[in-house]
This record gives C-alpha cells, sequence and structure tokens, in this order.
C-alpha cells in the first residue's frame, strides 16, 4: 500500500519505513504462534549451522518462501543479518497494519490479508491524538519509566 485516503479525505502515505502514524497490531489469540514457529525455525539453523550447512539451510529457506533476491543474498551474510532475516518474516507474519489519521485522528486498521484485505475506520471520542506515536523514541506523553 503506498496511499490510504481516510474517509476525511486525508490522504496517509507508506511510501518508506518508520512512520509515526503507522503500527501493527496482533490479535491475541495470535501471540505465541510465531514465537512458536520462530523457535523451531532457529533450532533448525542452528542445527544445520553445527553441521556445516547454515549457507544452504538460509538458501533452500528463502526458495521455498519464493523470495529468490533473499536466496541469493542472505546464505553467506554477517549472522545479525541472517537472524533479522529470518526472524522479520515470522514477526510481520501474524500482524495486521493500522494508521492513524493525522488529521481527524480515525484509526484505520486492517482487515483481512493478501490482495483482499480492506480497512475498518474507528473515531476517536476525545481529541487525544498520536496514539501510535512509539513510546520509546518520540515520547509524545513523556519519558517512560524505565
Amino acid at each position: 500500500m503506498s496511499r490510504l485516503r481516510c474517509e476525511c479525505g486525508h490522504v496517509m502515505y507508506d511510501i518508506t519505513d518508520f512512520l509515526p502514524y503507522k503500527a501493527h497490531i496482533r490479535e491475541d489469540e495470535d501471540m505465541q504462534k510465531p514465537v512458536e514457529l520462530l523457535s523451531d525455525l532457529l533450532a533448525r539453523y542452528v542445527e544445520a549451522l553445527q553441521q556445516g550447512r547454515g549457507s544452504a539451510f538460509v538458501k533452500d529457506y528463502f526458495l521455498t518462501r519464493r523470495e529468490d533476491w533473499k536466496a541469493t543474498y542472505y546464505p553467506d551474510r554477517p549472522l545479525p543479518e541472517i537472524l533479522g532475516a529470518l526472524i522479520f518474516d515470522f514477526w510481520n507474519d501474524y500482524d495486521q497494519t493500522m494508521y492513524e489519521c493525522e488529521r481527524c485522528g480515525r484509526l484505520l486498521v486492517q482487515v483481512g490479508d493478501g490482495p483482499n484485505h480492506y480497512y475498518v475506520s474507528y473515531l476517536p471520542e476525545t481529541e487525544t491524538r498520536h496514539v501510535l506515536w512509539s513510546r520509546h523514541n518520540h515520547h509524545p506523553y513523556g519519558e517512560l519509566d524505565e
């Protein structure tokens, strides 16, 4: 999605990372599943590393996901890059996207997956805005207690 029009007419653009008006949500029923799947994947990767076939494992993994460029790029990258690529897919597979309109404050929440997804909007009952801003980077409500 490169742009999304709110019911108030405001257009939100999603053409870069780290947008303050974009967030991801995960249903409570799906909180554990990605961790379980990721734990299994990382255990198999560690086993492959111990057997000297870590690069082949990474290549095969991305090929089975039909991500050919990753299959070519990642097998011989530094370990933190490989782990980041493996983790990122699992982290996002169970998320839905939501946006906060900067004009009216509506939350637009993704429903469904793939090409058939759409957004449902929720209008806030108060004037509170920036509810999706990062509490750790933007500090819109003051510093957090550590």
